[in-house]
């Protein structure tokens, strides 16, 4: 058996474990570490499809672009939008024109001010969900962030929900997009 055919056997094995956990996506955090995105931080607002971060000010949609709040939780995963960097600018001026609020795609601070370091998922998932399935959840738990990267034309920064880690991708790549706004 090669190193390959072992490695994706094992990555198979991990799903279902993964899968067969009843809250599998929820997040678990290392009690030796202090919390940095703690849950009095955030408020929830209206009719529960934003989240206000005390400590920002920032409004946040509990779900990614193409699902919809139904009062306990995000539903139409296979609805969530994935969308390359210009669409997702958009789509969240599409936003703002029709509901008046100033929404837009968040920059790459503010989503990194989300980052519950020592916690798996590094999102807090008490307020926000992924917008990804469970065998989606560690490749697809990435979203756009409106910061350009200036030192590569044609690439933008985007924040994994999953880790917390800021990586660089192409503009024409597609992901997740989850909008903020101010008060």
């Amino acid at each position: 058996m090669n190193i390959t055919k072992i490695y994706q056997a094992l990555a198979i094995s991990s799903l279902l474990v993964i899968a067969s956990s009843a809250n599998a996506l929820e997040q678990q955090c290392n009690e030796k570490s202090r919390r940095t995105a703690q849950n009095d931080r955030y408020e929830v607002i209206g009719n529960g499809e934003e989240v206000k971060d005390k400590q920002t000010g920032l409004i946040w949609q509990r779900c990614v672009v193409g699902e919809t709040w139904d009062g306990n939780s995000c539903t139409g995963v296979e609805d969530s939008k994935s969308l390359t960097w210009h669409e997702a600018l958009k789509v969240a001026k599409a936003k703002a024109d029709s509901t008046k609020k100033p929404y837009r795609v968040p920059n790459i601070k503010e989503l990194a001010s989300l980052t519950s370091y020592g916690c798996s998922p590094s999102f807090n998932t008490t307020y926000f969900e992924t917008g990804v399935e469970i065998f989606d959840f560690i490749d697809n738990a990435i979203v756009w962030s409106s910061s350009p990267n200036i030192g590569e034309k044609g690439s933008s920064y985007t924040y994994s929900q999953h880790d917390g880690i800021v990586r660089i991708f192409n503009v024409n790549e597609t992901y997740a997009v989850r909008l903020v706004r101010s008060e």
